[in-house]
């Protein structure tokens, strides 16, 4: 019996017949379908806020990203159902971030972009 790895997987996640259309997999449809449209750009005053140049993504490009940080993620030895915390700014990085945590199985827990070192005090490792 031959087993694939986890990251093998992430290729065929939604392809699957009757398998729940995720945020993910409308991502991976969209990059088939419309890969040049735009899916994602960052706001036009990053750069001015000290986040570097503004970037947009066409829909293959952001799945492509999706795909390899879903595969980092697992490669850092994250598994389906681990947690992860998301703390980012209202940038492209964001959603890339989240539905490559969803495609890779894990769950997201989301920290507002800025957050005081108080208000993560109840967070912990588990």
């Amino acid at each position: 019996m031959t087993m694939s790895s986890p990251a093998a997987d992430i290729e065929g996640r939604e392809q699957r017949p009757g398998a729940t259309l995720t945020a993910e997999g409308l991502l991976r449809r969209h990059a088939a379908h419309y890969p040049e449209a735009l899916a994602l750009a960052d706001p036009p005053n990053r750069e001015g806020l000290g986040l570097g140049a503004s970037r947009s993504f066409a829909y293959h490009e952001a799945d492509a990203v999706v795909d390899a940080l879903a595969r980092a993620f697992i490669e850092l030895g994250l598994a389906p159902g681990d947690r992860i915390a998301v703390q980012l700014s209202n940038s492209t990085e964001q959603p890339l971030t989240v539905l490559a945590a969803w495609r890779a199985g894990l769950t997201v827990v989301m920290l507002p972009a800025v957050a005081a070192h108080g208000d993560r005090q109840g967070l912990r490792r588990d």
